[in-house]
C-alpha cells in the first residue's frame, strides 16, 4: 500500500510538474516569437519608411528635375536617327544570347526574340550604344560615354555619374527617368532590356514597371509614392522585383516620373539580421520569412 501510494503521488506530481513546465516553456517561446515578430515588423516598416523618403528627396531634387528635360529632349532627338542594318542585327543576337536564353530557363513556354527587340529608331540607337556593349551589368552601369558624339551622351555624361553613386550607395537595382507623355524610359542607370522601351504599347507594358508608371500618372499628385508588390520581372530574367515610383512636377507640371527597382537582397538581409540567426535567438536553425496576403513569400 505504502509502495502504491508512493508510486502514485511520483506519478502525478510528475505529471503536474510536466505539464507546467510544458505551458511554461510554450509561453516563454511564443513570447519570444511575438517580440521577435514585433522587432522584424518594425524594421521592415522602417526599410520602406527609408525607401519612401529617399525617393521623395530625389523626387524634389532640382537636378533629378534637370536630369529628366535633359534626357527626355535629348531621347526625342533620336527619333529621326539613321539606323544601319548592322545595329540591328548587332541587337538581334544580344537579345538571342544574352536575354531570350537566359530567360526561356525561368518561364513557361518558349520566348520569341522578336517579341522584345526595341522598335523606335531612338530605341534602337541607344540600345545599341549603351546596352548591348557587355552583358554584364556591372560593366554596363559603369559607361559614362560610349563614344557616339550624341546630345543624349552628352547629357548622360552629365548626370549618369551622380545616378550610378546613388544606386551603388543604396543598393537599388536600378533607377528609371520615364517621360510621362511618351511612356518612354529615358534613362535607366544599368541600362537593361527595359531601356528605351514604350510602358504603354512595348513588350512589358503589364509589367510592375508599367503599372508603377500608370498609377503615379493616374495620381497625378505632388509627392505621392506609389509601392508595387513583388513580381516576377522579365527584364531581370522573371526574377522577382519591386517597384517604387514618385512624380516629378514643375510649375505644377507633370515632367516625368522616378522609379526605383528595390533589392530584394536588402529585405533578406534584415529578415534574416544579416544570416545571424543566433544572434537573434533562433539558435542556429531558426529563420524569419515575410509572407503576403497570397500566402506567397516575399523574402
Amino acid at each position: 500500500m505504502f509502495l502504491g501510494v508512493s508510486v502514485s503521488s511520483i506519478l502525478v506530481i510528475a505529471f503536474i510538474g510536466y505539464n507546467s513546465g510544458k505551458a511554461a516553456l510554450t509561453r516563454r517561446i511564443f513570447n519570444q516569437l511575438t517580440s521577435l515578430r514585433t522587432t522584424q515588423s518594425y524594421e521592415v516598416r522602417s526599410f520602406f519608411d527609408q525607401l519612401n523618403r529617399q525617393i521623395r528627396f530625389l523626387s524634389e531634387n532640382p537636378t533629378t528635375k534637370e536630369a529628366m528635360k535633359g534626357f527626355q529632349q535629348a531621347h526625342q532627338d533620336l527619333r529621326t536617327q539613321n539606323i544601319p542594318r548592322p545595329w540591328q542585327q548587332a541587337i538581334q543576337s544580344y537579345y538571342q544570347k544574352s536575354f531570350i536564353q537566359p530567360l526561356d530557363a525561368n518561364i513557361n513556354g518558349q520566348p520569341q526574340v522578336q517579341t522584345y527587340l526595341p522598335l523606335g529608331n531612338s530605341d534602337v540607337y541607344l540600345q545599341y550604344h549603351y546596352t548591348i556593349k557587355t552583358p554584364d551589368f556591372d560593366q554596363k552601369v559603369k559607361i559614362d560615354d560610349p563614344g557616339d558624339g550624341s546630345k543624349y551622351t552628352q547629357v548622360h555624361r552629365q548626370y549618369h555619374p551622380a545616378f550610378r553613386s546613388l544606386v551603388s550607395e543604396f543598393t537599388y537595382e536600378d533607377l528609371f527617368l520615364i517621360d510621362p507623355k511618351s511612356g518612354k524610359v529615358v534613362y535607366s542607370a544599368y541600362k537593361g532590356v527595359d531601356f528605351s522601351t514604350d510602358l504603354e504599347s512595348g513588350p512589358y507594358s503589364q509589367s510592375i514597371l508599367a503599372q508603377a508608371f500608370r498609377e503615379v500618372f493616374r495620381k497625378g499628385e505632388p509627392k505621392s509614392v506609389i509601392f508595387t508588390d513583388f513580381e516576377p520581372y522579365r527584364p531581370s530574367l522573371n526574377q522577382p522585383a519591386a517597384i517604387i515610383a514618385s512624380p516629378l512636377f514643375e510649375g505644377g507640371e507633370l515632367i516625368g516620373v522616378l522609379a526605383l527597382q528595390v533589392n530584394i537582397n536588402k529585405i533578406d538581409e534584415v529578415m534574416t539580421n544579416g544570416q545571424r540567426w543566433q544572434d537573434m535567438g533562433l539558435g542556429k536553425s531558426g529563420e524569419t520569412y515575410l509572407v503576403g496576403p497570397d500566402f506567397l513569400l516575399r523574402s
